[in-house]
């Protein structure tokens, strides 16, 4: 299964992506796409994954629709890391971004999209149909801790381990 995540410095996101690595086998070729706006500056720093076969790093921003579309024909899973504690960054990034992405998954084919909303919740939208068909809270209406919310998002994945 091809995932696409975004979002890969943030607060869930590095530890996410860093659980997920230690999981995904190091010879399966191209199995993640992380789409990552800060291209290894400012101060993420490089992605924690270079060099890895397993992960294509493509430099991008979430309202480059053009390549949000082309990117979303070839995976089968989305996990958008769209937290964000300011709320005036996020109504003018993460809501509009957002919206791109649904927009172009649905349009793709897309039936698997997780998307965590803050630092502790997340939801999975089973679309299908040209709709968001089911949606489901990964906490169960509760706050996740970090390792809670990694370990969720792994299972999303189809990737058993424990958050390392």
């Amino acid at each position: 299964m091809r995932l696409l995540v975004t979002g890969r410095a943030g607060f869930t996101g590095s530890p996410f992506l860093r659980a997920l690595l230690s999981t995904t086998p190091v010879s399966t070729p191209r199995a993640v796409t992380v789409l990552d706006p800060s291209a290894g500056s400012g101060p993420a720093g490089p992605p924690p994954f270079a060099g890895r076969s397993c992960i294509d790093h493509v430099p991008g921003d979430l309202h480059d629709r053009p390549l949000i579309q082309e990117l979303m024909r070839h995976h089968e899973l989305v996990v958008h890391l769209a937290e964000e504690p300011d709320a005036a960054r996020a109504a003018a990034v993460d809501l509009p971004g957002t919206r791109t992405l649904l927009q172009s998954a649905v349009h793709a084919g897309v039936t698997r999209f997780v998307y965590v909303y803050d630092h502790y919740r997340a939801l999975r939208l089973t679309l299908g149909g040209g709709a968001a068909g089911q949606v489901h809270d990964l906490g169960d209406g509760a706050e996740l801790t970090a390792a809670e919310l990694t370990g969720r998002l792994l299972a999303e994945c189809g990737r058993s381990g424990g958050v390392r």
